[in-house]
């Protein structure tokens, strides 16, 4: 299929289904309306852009380490949940020039051709022809964070034949690599750490003020302590039966669920008191004093509160990351971070680098059914001394590095 069939044929159907699914207010917010309202000024000019939340979180870091160079960045995101994250950030970011919701397939060239960044950056597998045909026509490099092979390349590379951008591919897999410049052999790239490590390496600095004094309450709880984080009612057939041996399974759990809202804590809380499992509920304890807890062999603890889990996971000796029977499995570098372990869910594991990466180690495990979470819950050897993966750390320099070294090849000043 050639650039021009694609253009005045799939374009417009692809525009006319963006159309019907977003809201109102995403289509008044999205670039070219911003174009029409004001002039950038100021060079050079990086632009980044991510899909959703989560490659959102991956540029974060080097975002931010930007601040250190002479540069103006702009920043788009496509889902709404990420442009929320991003509404926040950008309150720390005088560097971004803007940020908020990326043009829509067929807008790329008007919106590319009035901003001229010097270089445009993305994540893991954003291949739309729209976009990379107007790269190409403008001579903008295309840099993708995290990337991995996907059929969508392959599909963007047969519209547009040689009509591809300058390709440098940071990817965190040495397989992954080769694949890529097999396919794009004119392409350079390199394996580096995942940014993501190093951001929430950052946010456990940080820290929660109110967890960190709840926790400290329940430090007498017996141990070990596993932490169920990002859980779903779905995820409960799994834990159940483990749950229910308790001459196995001992110590404390500590259920933080995905969804906080009113019915969904009401809905978990009836689920413990249909199964008689006695808890302790985070909302009733006030900051420095201590719990009432059983003499039980196994200890509940449910925290439906937002900003827990970092400091959870850091004091745990086992984790089960929820969404895996779901969307998709959560975040599982946010307890593998600790060098404790962890499980999760089948569902888009796959998806992820960091998950083949923890499995190698031996850190982590995908559980299918119950016999499978028994098997490895049933078999941990907990560690004596937890450490954090710190040959993971470090990517957000090794990407910044790039960054400079680019800049520099184009006689554009640092600080």
């Amino acid at each position: 299929m050639k650039f021009w069939m694609y253009s005045n044929f799939l374009i417009p159907l692809i525009q006319k289904i963006f159309e019907r699914k977003i809201s109102e207010n995403r289509k008044k917010k999205r670039y070219p309306h911003f174009l029409l309202k004001k002039e950038m000024s100021g060079s050079p000019r990086i632009w980044f852009h991510a899909a959703s939340v989560g490659e959102f979180e991956g540029m974060v870091p080097l975002i931010e380490s930007l601040k250190e160079v002479n540069v103006d960045l702009i920043v788009t995101i496509f889902s709404e949940s990420a442009e929320k994250t991003l509404s926040q950030s950008m309150k720390d970011w005088p560097h971004v020039k803007w940020g908020g919701y990326a043009p829509f397939e067929g807008e790329w060239k008007n919106s590319l051709e009035k901003i001229k960044p010097d270089l445009f950056v993305t994540v893991k597998y954003e291949a739309w022809p729209d976009l990379w045909n107007a790269l190409f026509e403008y001579g903008i490099p295309l840099w993708i964070l995290g990337a991995q092979w996907r059929p969508s390349l392959k599909w963007v590379k047969r519209i547009l034949g040689k009509k591809i951008p300058d390709l440098h591919f940071f990817s965190f897999d040495e397989k992954q690599l080769n694949l890529l410049k097999k396919f794009f052999s004119k392409a350079t790239g390199q394996v580096v750490f995942d940014p993501r490590w190093d951001r929430i390496a950052q946010r456990n600095e940080v820290g929660n003020p109110r967890a960190r004094s709840i926790l400290e309450s329940l430090k007498d709880l017996p141990r070990p302590w596993g932490v169920l984080g990002s859980v779903w009612e779905s995820d409960i057939p799994l834990l159940y039966p483990s749950i229910q041996r308790e001459k196995q399974l001992r110590g404390t759990l500590f259920w933080v669920p995905h969804d906080v809202s009113h019915s969904s804590i009401q809905s978990w809380k009836n689920i413990f008191q249909k199964k008689k499992w006695n808890f302790i509920d985070s909302t009733h304890l006030l900051e420095g004093t201590l719990p009432r807890w059983s003499e039980s062999r196994l200890h509940h603890v449910f925290i439906p509160e937002m900003g827990f889990l970092l400091e959870l996971y850091a004091q745990a000796d086992w984790a089960y990351v929820g969404g895996g029977f779901e969307s998709g499995i959560h975040s599982t570098m946010e307890p593998a971070i600790h060098g404790i372990p962890v499980s999760g869910g089948p569902c888009r594991a796959e998806s992820f680098s960091e998950i083949t990466h923890l499995i190698e180690l031996g850190q982590m495990r995908v559980v299918r059914n119950a016999d499978d979470f028994h098997e490895w819950i049933t078999s941990l050897q907990l560690l004596s001394e937890k450490k954090k993966l710190s040959n993971f750390l470090g990517g957000t320099k090794q990407i910044f590095t790039v960054f400079v070294d680019f800049l520099q090849s184009k006689k554009i000043k640092t600080k």
